[in-house]
């Protein structure tokens, strides 16, 4: 397994971000590391996909300004980030 550090989310406006894909995705249950800077009280989810993007389900939520720490732990073959709000500039960086 070869962990990388990607950037999952960094804007302003409301979006989802880039679907990035794990580096081991064979179903088995896995850990990765997730951080969130919120600029305001915005929501960012951070979201996971087994079925190849079809499905979407929430891991983790944050919606009040700060830097939060997720450890996301499953058979997840990607992960995204999706903001809702427009308050400020959000930074999710994953380390997967």
């Amino acid at each position: 397994m070869r962990l990388k550090q990607v950037t999952l989310f960094n804007a302003t406006a409301a979006g989802n971000g880039t679907a990035s894909p794990l580096d081991w995705a064979d179903y088995e249950t896995h850990l990765r590391t997730v951080a969130t800077n919120l600029a305001a009280a915005d929501t960012i989810a951070i979201q996971g996909t087994v079925d190849g993007g079809t499905t979407w389900a929430q891991i983790a939520s944050h919606n009040a300004a700060g830097i939060f720490a997720d450890t996301i732990s499953g058979p997840w073959q990607q992960l995204r980030a999706v903001k809702t709000g427009a308050l400020g500039n959000a930074t999710v960086v994953g380390l997967i």
